[in-house]
């Protein structure tokens, strides 16, 4: 029996890859969130400049007003910022994304891991069943020698 793995420490080595399979979608569904957040807060903030830029009479309709003498510097700088931050929310939402085919890998593989945690709670059950009945036999042949 040595260099095999008994049911019991098979259970137990199980169970730390579920508990680290736990932790690591946790992990996985905060830094989801916490992208989710920023990535609500910068769209927030997209929308806000934009609202400030129309308030100010500067834009209208989300487009520049070309008579302006302001055009060409807000517009350099409008654009520049608004690439930046469409740029990050692409970022993101990939991110986001990414995290999301993580989550669900990580899901996958604890769905693994419970069913063969559940497989081998059968193999301890039929193992004890057929260790009660070699004890069994084993009484009825003492029995049957005396």
């Amino acid at each position: 029996m040595t260099g095999q793995k008994t049911p019991e420490s098979m259970q137990a080595s199980l169970k730390e890859m579920n508990s680290a399979l736990l932790r690591r979608m946790q992990q996985k569904q905060r830094a989801q969130w916490q992208a989710a957040m920023r990535l609500k807060s910068l769209e927030s903030d997209r929308n806000q400049f934009m609202r400030k830029l129309r308030d100010a009479g500067i834009i209208k309709h989300d487009h520049l007003d070309t008579g302006e003498e302001v055009y060409a510097a807000l517009d350099d700088w409008r654009r520049a910022e608004l690439e930046r931050r469409d740029e990050e929310i692409c970022a993101l939402k990939a991110e986001v994304s990414h995290l999301q085919n993580q989550l669900e890998s990580t899901q996958g593989e604890l769905m693994d891991v419970k069913g063969t945690f559940s497989s081998l709670q059968g193999c301890e059950a039929e193992a004890a069943a057929s260790s009660e009945r070699i004890d069994k036999l084993l009484s009825q042949l003492e029995d049957a020698r005396k």
